[in-house]
């Protein structure tokens, strides 16, 4: 070694050599940012929720409402009897459920289902043109 060999050997023994790794600070911005995503998605998903939770029952308000000032109907004399499941489809029979009261509540919530659905479709076009 000449002398220039050693004043550089020297110099770079007194450079403090601790510093991190190569690419470490970048690994863990990436691990933050990730982080941030998923704190960002988990209170959106828990407003989602509680919206949802306000909107469900805004309807079921709604639907009481609509019972009694307009539909009038009586559900005191309904009772829920279960039948008995021995896999044979006699047992069960579906006549109960097409009096004409519950026809106009299954027609209602046909009707909603297909405007959710329609709702939902139209907000996924809008987001891909987006």
């Amino acid at each position: 070694m000449d002398e220039c060999d050693i004043k550089i050997k020297s110099i770079l023994d007194r450079i403090n050599n601790d510093s991190v790794p190569y690419g470490f600070e970048e690994k863990v911005m990436r691990k933050i940012a990730m982080e941030a995503v998923r704190k960002r998605e988990k209170r959106e998903n828990i407003s989602q929720i509680l919206i949802a939770s306000v909107f469900v029952l805004l309807f079921i308000a709604i639907m009481i409402y609509l019972n009694l000032n307009f539909f009038k109907l009586d559900f005191s004399n309904y009772r829920i009897d279960f039948p008995k499941f021995d896999f044979k489809m006699r047992d069960i029979s579906l006549t109960s459920f097409l009096n004409n009261d519950s026809v106009k509540w299954i027609l209602i919530g046909i009707n909603i289902a297909l405007l959710l659905i329609i709702e939902r479709v139209v907000s996924w076009k809008l987001d891909k043109r987006n």
